[in-house]
């Protein structure tokens, strides 16, 4: 899933979903985001809140 808006939306999904986070619809952020689900790129960003079970800086990048 990739969520166009606040990272609060990954609250409602299931635990095993995997979560893209953009908090924004700009072209070159959805670019950035093909980037790292095809494989071109890491995934370098840190959650910058604190959402249920995953705490401020969580992040696979």
């Amino acid at each position: 899933m990739v969520g166009l808006g606040l990272p609060y939306e990954a609250e409602a999904l299931p635990a095993e979903m995997g979560y893209l986070a953009l908090y924004a619809s700009l072209p070159p952020m959805q670019a950035a985001a093909c980037g790292v689900i095809f494989g071109a790129h890491p995934a370098s960003g840190r959650l910058p809140i604190p959402l249920a079970g995953y705490s401020v800086g969580a992040g696979e990048g």
